[in-house]
């Protein structure tokens, strides 16, 4: 049920999101559906095993990621599509035979 919920959650954000925010939007939509399939595993689990969730230990594991994820967003990172594998059409130090590199 809980794997289900997430599945359906994930599929239905990536078509949300994934035109307007491409990879990110189906980063967030894989968070979120993690998220929702954590909770619901909790919930559907809470008569067989009785556990206190540590609500203010969250709380600050959230909020360290967003300060990390706030950090990280202000950082310039320099662009490496020049190294990508597809910027060299995938042959990068392939000839073909009888052909020279320019």
């Amino acid at each position: 049920m809980a794997i289900l919920s997430a599945a359906g959650l994930n599929v239905l954000l990536n078509l949300l999101l994934i035109p307007s925010l491409g990879i990110e939007g189906a980063a967030i939509a894989t968070l979120l559906a993690y998220g929702l399939m954590t909770a619901l595993a909790a919930w559907m689990g809470r008569g067989t095993v009785p556990v206190r969730p540590e609500y203010r230990r969250i709380a600050v594991f959230v909020a360290m990621a967003a300060l990390m994820y706030g950090v990280l967003m202000q950082i310039q990172f320099p662009a490496a599509t020049h190294h990508a594998a597809g910027a060299h059409g995938g042959r990068r130090g392939h000839l073909r035979r009888g052909h020279r590199a320019a």
